[in-house]
């Protein structure tokens, strides 16, 4: 969970160099919307995709098409290219994102799960300490392209270990997202 919450943060510190150099300054916004609009519309998809064909399959692709976009928006030439590789990461973030909640509800038992509802919050608030800091040191003395590219090794190290270590666990429950609807009473909503 910790590269969707660095990436969001670390931007925030070099992004009117990452838009000045891409000739885009007026519309530097698109960079945390286009991210952000990703990832919120897709973190109820990948969690049903979970539940149809296992977290450890959702979970790997959604890190994968994490990093190919992060390296992506590190070698973008232009502005739409950079926004479009935001989107991307925005996807693979939302997989992460839903994904990493879901296990923690698969592997913890529900009386010991509040032991273990500090981590989201707690990732999320060190990367809003850390991801500035690292953010501008890497804008300043790399090059505002550091903060995309240097996600490729912790990526290929999250892939490896969703890879092998991670339980794949597919649910019996094969419903249609518009039965899982249904089921919970929102009969109106679909219809």
């Amino acid at each position: 969970m910790s590269l969707p919450a660095l990436d969001l943060m670390a931007l925030g510190a070099a992004a009117p160099e990452v838009a000045g150099d891409l000739g885009r300054l007026d519309q530097v916004a698109w960079l945390f919307v286009s991210y952000q609009l990703a990832l919120v519309v897709t973190v109820p998809l990948h969690g049903k995709l979970g539940d149809l064909h296992g977290r450890r399959i959702v979970f790997l692709s959604s890190v994968i098409v994490f990093t190919l976009a992060s390296v992506l928006a590190g070698l973008a030439w232009s502005f739409p290219v950079l926004v479009a590789s935001r989107v991307l990461q925005g996807v693979g973030g939302g997989g992460i994102v839903s994904q990493t909640h879901a296990v923690i509800a698969d592997l913890v038992p529900p009386r010991e799960r509040g032991r273990y509802s500090w981590v989201s919050p707690t990732v999320w608030t060190v990367a809003s300490f850390l991801g500035p800091v690292f953010g501008g040191v890497l804008a300043e003395h790399a090059g505002w392209r550091w903060i995309f590219l240097v996600k490729l090794p912790f990526g290929l190290v999250s892939i490896w270990f969703v890879r092998d270590a991670f339980p794949s666990r597919i649910t019996d429950d094969k419903l249609r997202i518009s039965e899982i609807c249904l089921a919970d009473g929102a009969s109106s909503a679909v219809a």
